[in-house]
């Protein structure tokens, strides 16, 4: 893997942490079941996004 593919991979682990703590933020201040919901759905996919790309490093 090249240093240029590492270097987006990392920018991509980055963004994903950051989609999770802003959906959780977001899930937590909501007042709407269904908007906590959804913003906690949203933060799960987004983990799981991140663990399969560092499984991926990992391999």
């Amino acid at each position: 893997m090249t240093s240029k593919e590492l270097d987006f991979l990392k920018d991509t682990l980055n963004q994903e942490q950051q989609a999770i703590k802003k959906c959780q933020t977001y899930a937590e201040h909501s007042n709407d079941q269904s908007i906590k919901s959804l913003f906690a759905q949203a933060a799960q996919r987004h983990e799981t996004h991140y663990k399969k790309i560092l499984t991926q490093l990992n391999v």
